[in-house]
């Protein structure tokens, strides 16, 4: 039962969206934990861009076209399902876990650090920053990356 309304809370308060749209950032599946992405979204935010930050269960449920697609591990997982349908301008993955195959006709960065199940993704521009996981989504370094990428 206490798992249950933990997870009514985290979806509860993970998805409003921080901003408009025209970005679309997801955090990895841990919503206390994966919080890189929002300040990569203000970061962003603060170029000009329109940003929506969503959990991974509640970008399944945001029907909306973005131009770019960033996710972070699980969100990357996400990011790559979600454009098979709706192919965005460029996607972003961030040690993506798994679904390592790049979609056709997107434009993709894969940034990845050193967690054992992610790497390259095939098709994809590959970018490594010899970083663990979770100081990978707070990086510095991986926010210049996305900004440059996106622009």
């Amino acid at each position: 039962m206490k798992k249950i309304i933990l997870g009514i809370y985290l979806l509860l308060t993970t998805t409003l969206p921080t901003y408009a749209a025209d970005i679309l950032l997801i955090r990895g599946l841990d919503q206390v934990i994966f919080r890189g992405m929002d300040k990569l979204g203000e970061e962003l935010a603060a170029k000009g861009h329109r940003v929506t930050v969503s959990s991974p269960v509640a970008s399944l449920f945001d029907y909306h076209s973005y131009d770019v697609l960033i996710g972070n591990s699980q969100g990357g997982h996400f990011v790559m399902v979600r454009s098979q349908a709706k192919k965005p301008r460029m996607i972003v993955t961030i040690d993506v876990p798994y679904n390592r195959q790049a979609i056709k006709g997107v434009k993709h960065l894969n940034i990845y650090g050193t967690l054992p199940v992610a790497g390259k993704v095939i098709g994809g521009t590959n970018k490594h920053l010899s970083l663990g996981h979770l100081p990978l989504s707070y990086s510095p370094a991986m926010r210049k990356m996305v900004k440059d990428f996106v622009r």
